[in-house]
């Protein structure tokens, strides 16, 4: 039965042992992963040790990937076309939210057993229409522009 490079025995128990790989060996902490396998049984020792293995092969990796998150540089400042591209993709959403209120309308619209129902005239005032909207901000504006001359 052939052997395992990570598996040795000290007395009559069975080891694990893997050294730390060159290049995370200065920031580990230690040289090796040495455990016991806790068996003196060769065939579960060989067993087990390939179940370690990958576990401290997965340590080995996650130790990487966390050396790499701490390389990596913070973006400090955007470039000008990074602002350009999150003003068109503002621009897209707010375009987007616009044209959801067109394609509703101006019915007042209630949700009743998971469905949109119209809500009848008797229980709302409809919606100013554009125009009417604009009437309105003309009137007010008129009103503000006499309060603000009597001061």
């Amino acid at each position: 039965m052939p052997g395992h490079t990570r598996l040795y025995r000290r007395g009559a128990v069975y080891y694990h042992r893997a050294a730390v790989p060159h290049d995370i060996a200065a920031t580990y902490g230690k040289r090796e992963e040495t455990f016991s396998l806790k068996t003196r049984d060769y065939s579960e020792a060989l067993r087990r040790v390939k179940l370690e293995a990958v576990r401290v092969d997965r340590l080995f990796d996650e130790h990487r990937l966390k050396l790499a998150r701490e390389r990596d540089e913070k973006l400090q400042e955007l470039t000008p076309e990074q602002i350009a591209t999150i003003k068109a993709f503002y621009l897209h959403h707010l375009l987007g939210e616009d044209e959801e209120v067109r394609i509703d309308g101006f019915e007042e619209l209630e949700v009743r057993e998971g469905r949109s129902v119209l809500v009848s005239p008797q229980q709302f005032d409809p919606r100013q229409t554009f125009e009417e909207y604009e009437m309105l901000v003309e009137d007010m504006d008129e009103i503000t522009r006499f309060n603000m001359a009597r001061g």
